[in-house]
C-alpha cells in the first residue's frame, strides 16, 4: 500500500512539473533564459551562449519549494496526454537544435550568394525559430500564454528590422514581458494558495 501511495505521489509530482503552469515559474524561467540570450546578443559574445540554459536547472527546485507544498490544491491532465506532450517537446527540441547546428555549420561550405542571403535574412530566420519554439511550448506544455509570447516575440523582431533597432533590445523586451508576467502569476499563486504555516 505504501508503494502504491509513493507511485501515485511521484505521478502527481511529475504532472506538477510538466503540466501545471499557473504558478508563473515556467514564464519566469524561460523569461530569464531569453534575457540572458538578449544580453549575449547585445554584448556580441556568442561564446557565452551555453550559459543561457543555466536558469533552466533552477526550474525543478523552484517547483519543489513553491508549488509542490500546494500540490493537493492543483488539478492535472491525464498521464497519456502528458506523456505525448513530453515526447513531442523532446523531439521538437532535438529538431530545432539540429536545424541550428546545420544552419551554422553548413553555411561555411555554401556558395557565397546563399551565405549572403542567409546573412541578410538572419533576423527573419531568428524570428521563425523564436516563434516556433514558443508555439511549441504553448502547445506541448498546454500553456496558452506562450501563443501570445510567440506573436509578440516575432513582432518585436520584425519591428527591429523595420525601425530599425538592435535585435538584442527586441529580445530583452520579450524577456521583460515573460519575467513580469511570471512574477505577477507567482505572487497571485502564493496569495491564492497560502500554506497553513504562512
Amino acid at each position: 500500500m505504501n508503494d502504491t501511495k509513493l507511485l501515485k505521489s511521484k505521478g502527481l509530482e511529475q504532472k506538477l512539473y510538466l503540466t501545471y503552469h499557473q504558478d508563473g515559474l515556467l514564464d519566469l524561467t524561460i523569461g530569464i533564459i531569453i534575457a540572458l540570450f538578449g544580453l549575449v546578443i547585445l554584448a556580441d559574445q556568442p561564446a557565452f551562449v551555453g550559459l543561457i540554459a543555466i536558469p533552466g536547472v533552477l526550474y525543478i527546485p523552484f517547483k519543489q519549494s513553491i508549488s509542490r507544498p500546494r500540490m493537493g490544491l492543483i488539478r492535472f491532465e491525464s498521464e497519456q496526454k502528458q506523456a505525448l506532450k513530453l515526447t513531442l517537446s523532446m523531439l521538437l527540441g532535438v529538431a530545432v537544435l539540429i536545424a541550428l547546428i546545420v544552419l551554422f555549420t553548413l553555411t561555411g561550405g555554401m556558395p557565397e550568394n546563399i551565405q549572403a542571403l542567409i546573412r541578410d535574412n538572419m533576423r527573419l530566420i531568428f524570428s521563425g525559430f523564436l516563434g516556433v519554439s514558443l508555439l511549441a511550448v504553448a502547445t506541448l506544455l498546454n500553456n496558452r500564454r506562450f501563443y501570445l509570447y510567440a506573436v509578440v516575440g516575432v513582432l518585436l523582431v520584425w519591428a527591429s528590422m523595420l525601425v530599425p533597432f538592435h535585435l538584442g533590445i527586441a529580445v530583452m523586451a520579450l524577456a521583460a514581458i515573460l519575467i513580469l508576467t511570471g512574477i505577477a502569476l507567482l505572487v497571485q499563486f502564493i496569495r491564492d494558495y497560502p500554506l497553513e504555516d504562512e
